[in-house]
């Protein structure tokens, strides 16, 4: 049955909805990820946009000094619209083979483009001319292996465009971090996945890095369905039956399948695709059916995306098979997220 709510309730819970909105995606990055190197701090700017600026042999000696994370204007570049680069070097030592990094360049007004040693590693929102903002948007960038220098100089170069208001890297965190609760993982799944975007021809599967938004890692226009597809094996000795399976976050909906076997989803409501609101928040974690995985052969794994608008894909982690004791662990990190869920189901009459 719908409950229904008068107009003043509606009004309210709205109000709180958006106040969730921003308070929520400012607090994600707390409890799983472990910083490697911290950018915050002193940065080389320069208004004007010039390629060549992400180079590494550019000498930036003439820039002028801002603090990182705060906006251009807070660094005395008042009133000032369009485009500017920063660029910082850096050093990191410790770094695990075994692991993915990131880089986690904080929320950018409005749009970016970031190069690590002269190396584009991600972008958001579009640059003129039809410029698309991405001002509030959760930014996460893969490192390729071999990209980020142990014990040498590193350079990050980041090219912003402001259309109107705040511009620049306006908050944090800003650093070089990994994801903490993939070492409590039995299967690691983060990786790079056969893509295929139902738009385009059967022969268009492509390879992407999961986790990170579709958009930032050539599919800018992808609105509608895409499927991701990769193999895996279970671990000699793995408990079978103790497993599950986490997603992560994937904006917007999402059915998983194991060897053909159906083992989650995040689907619309009653049909009504305007009522598909914010799943973009909520943290999957599937159940597997006994019998389902395979213990001595390859594994296929399907994750079929629909993407209602904006940014899209399996964007950010954990994601892989873990036992249940240890999924309860990483549950504990994301329920206060998670329950933002029971939040929606109220507000928009779901039961």
């Amino acid at each position: 049955m719908i409950r229904k709510k008068s107009n003043s309730q509606a009004l309210f819970l709205s109000a709180i909805l958006m106040l969730l909105l921003f308070i929520i995606p400012m607090r994600i990055y707390a409890d799983e990820f472990e910083k490697v190197v911290s950018l915050e701090g002193i940065w080389k700017f320069s208004v004007g946009d010039n390629p060549e600026w992400a180079a590494e042999s550019y000498d930036d000696t003439d820039w002028d000094i801002v603090t990182v994370p705060e906006s251009w204007e807070a660094n005395g570049y008042d009133d000032y619209n369009g485009f500017a680069w920063y660029r910082k070097t850096f050093m990191v030592t410790g770094l695990d083979p075994d692991r993915n990094y990131f880089l986690l360049p904080g929320y950018i007004d409005d749009t970016d483009e970031v190069y690590l040693n002269g190396k584009l590693i991600g972008k958001s929102g579009t640059m003129p001319p039809l410029v698309v903002t991405a001002h509030d948007t959760y930014r996460q960038y893969y490192i390729p292996k071999g990209l980020l220098r142990e014990n040498a100089l590193n350079l990050l170069a980041v090219r912003v465009y402001d259309e109107y208001e705040r511009g620049g890297i306006y908050s944090g965190p800003v650093g070089i971090f990994y994801n903490r609760e993939e070492e409590l993982l039995t299967v690691n799944l983060s990786g790079y996945w056969d893509f295929e975007d139902f738009k385009k021809p059967v022969d268009s599967v492509k390879r992407i890095f999961v986790p990170g938004y579709w958009e930032n890692q050539g599919y800018p226009d992808l609105d509608g369905s895409a499927s991701y597809l990769r193999t895996f094996e279970i671990p000699a000795g793995a408990d079978a039956g103790d497993l599950m399976l986490v997603m992560g976050y994937i904006d917007d909906l999402d059915k998983v399948f194991i060897n053909g076997v159906r083992v989650g989803a995040r689907e619309y409501r009653e049909n009504n695709y305007e009522r598909v609101v914010h799943m973009d928040v909520i943290f999957r974690g599937y159940e597997i059916p006994p019998g389902t995985l395979k213990l001595d052969a390859e594994n296929i794994i399907e994750v079929r995306v629909v993407d209602k608008g904006g940014l899209g894909g399996i964007y950010r982690g954990p994601v892989g098979l873990v036992t249940k004791s240890n999924y309860r662990r990483i549950l504990d990190n994301h329920s206060s997220i998670n329950s933002f869920e029971q939040f929606i189901n109220y507000l928009f009459g779901w039961d």
